[in-house]
């Protein structure tokens, strides 16, 4: 099972955040970096993911209304 199978959106973004916080403290060593860096990677594209699913069933219905 891939890290991304059945990650919130949430949990996504908080992991996104401990991450850039220690990349931002820059007490990793290089190859915890790229790891790091990797496994932001793909919790952006959940996070992406998420968002243009979200976008597609609330949006429609805002169209709707404004009419």
């Amino acid at each position: 099972m891939k890290k991304n199978d059945k990650v919130t959106y949430h949990a996504a973004k908080a992991e996104l955040e401990k991450i850039v916080n220690e990349l931002k403290q820059g007490t990793a060593d290089i190859d915890r970096m790229a790891e790091n860096v990797a496994r932001a990677t793909e919790l952006l594209n959940v996070c992406r993911e998420r968002l243009r699913e979200v976008e597609a069933q609330v949006l429609p219905g805002f169209d709707e209304d404004e009419s």
